[in-house]
């Protein structure tokens, strides 16, 4: 594990942030809920090659913009199956803490909507399409 990603994952502890972002002297706190700050990141054209990151959630949807933002390395608290698929697939280095089958809505009654968005794709860039429309649909627009 390099320094910047034992940073984020302390930050990410210490902090109550949702995901973390560290290059050298540069530290990225989020605390949106959800993939929001991803899409948000993404929608800005953020490029983070060089960054490590911490997350508390990374599902596929997360995993494919974590991809489309360049990260070079990743931390999970809860990383699911799907996800490290995309991640092995894509190549970026990752851990987690927990392996899961699958990320639930926040009722708890299902899958989350973001993991259904993008389950029909591989591709980082569609899945960032996909989730914004979804988001924009869920009443959550950017």
């Amino acid at each position: 594990m390099t320094e910047d990603l034992h940073r984020a994952k302390e930050i990410l502890s210490a902090e109550g942030c949702t995901c973390v972002f560290v290059c050298g002297d540069v530290v990225l706190k989020r605390y949106e809920r959800g993939i929001i700050p991803l899409v948000s990141l993404c929608e800005r054209g953020e490029r983070l090659m060089g960054y490590s990151a911490a997350d508390k959630i990374v599902g596929r949807a997360a995993a494919m913009l974590y991809l489309k933002l360049g990260v070079k390395e990743l931390y999970a608290e809860v990383l699911n199956e799907g996800a490290k698929e995309v991640l092995e697939v894509g190549g970026l280095n990752f851990s987690y803490a927990e392996l899961t089958s699958r990320i639930v809505n926040r009722r708890g009654t299902g899958d989350c909507p973001m993991e259904e968005a993008v389950r029909a794709t591989d591709d980082p860039d569609e899945a960032f399409i996909k989730l914004k429309c979804k988001l924009l649909e869920m009443g959550n627009g950017m």
